[in-house]
């Protein structure tokens, strides 16, 4: 039976300071990931960032990527 078990990482020092709350999905990020958008601004979490579907491929949040769509 093989009792190693893999040692705990930490996160890093980028993740570690996750200090940020995403308007969107509400989970917490470090300010030096922080997205914003072209349009009005406002902070984002680089995981709720919309920019495939637009031919600018500027970063947009969803509410300002509907608008730029329709």
């Amino acid at each position: 039976m093989n009792t190693r078990r893999t040692p705990r990482r930490s996160p890093g020092p980028v993740l570690e300071d996750a200090s940020e709350t995403c308007p969107d999905c509400l989970q917490t990020y470090a300010y030096a990931l922080e997205v914003r958008c072209v349009v009005c601004d406002d902070p984002r979490c680089p995981f709720c960032v919309v920019t495939a579907t637009l031919s600018t491929g500027a970063p947009h949040c969803r509410a300002c990527a509907r608008t730029e769509a329709s």
